[in-house]
């Protein structure tokens, strides 16, 4: 649908955008795509979008994920600070961050960040937990991992929440509870 659409108007930026975010789903999804082409298309959209429309906060918000999957960390956190600036009131540039943090090994900056955006949105969307419990993993906090890996599980289909549960438990030796429940 995006692609039709920027056939039309290669200019749409909120097709550019919307390509930005199935690019970036399917590098999460799809285990058997090819990574560096969707890479390369991702960049390329995103900087189209970021070049059309330089005060849109999705178009940063694209950019970021593209120079995340590039692992440009300085690069990606300076789009999420520029997403931020320009719609304050998202909590999506402070996950964002909150993930680089993690991937970069300051965990604990990443707790600080999952604030800003849990301040941001009162029902603490499961992107920002799921964040949070990754960040308790990385600084050996099982319990409080634990606690919310099961918050960010219940009820999701995706397999992500899920492994982390399961890393969680394996590491306080807690395996019985690995066990599917009849």
């Amino acid at each position: 649908m995006f692609d039709q659409a920027l056939r039309v108007n290669p200019n749409l930026v909120e097709a550019m955008v919307g390509r930005a975010e199935t690019l970036n789903d399917e590098l999460w999804i799809n285990l058997h795509a090819d990574h560096d082409r969707l890479v390369r298309e991702l960049d390329e959209v995103s900087n189209r979008a970021v070049a059309a429309e330089p005060n849109d906060p999705d178009t940063w918000r694209a950019r970021g994920g593209a120079l995340l999957w590039q692992w440009r960390w300085p690069a990606a956190i300076e789009a999420t600070i520029k997403a931020s600036s320009l719609n304050p009131t998202s909590p999506l540039p402070f996950v964002m961050r909150a993930w680089i943090m993690v991937h970069t090994g300051r965990p604990a900056e990443a707790l600080l960040w999952l604030d800003r955006a849990s301040a941001l949105d009162q029902n603490a969307t499961g992107l920002i937990v799921l964040m949070r419990c990754r960040a308790y993993q990385a600084l050996g906090r099982y319990d409080d991992a634990i606690a919310t890996c099961e918050k960010s599980a219940v009820g999701e289909e995706y397999w992500i929440p899920h492994a982390y549960l399961v890393a969680a438990y394996a590491q306080k030796g807690e395996t019985a509870k690995l066990k599917p429940k009849r």
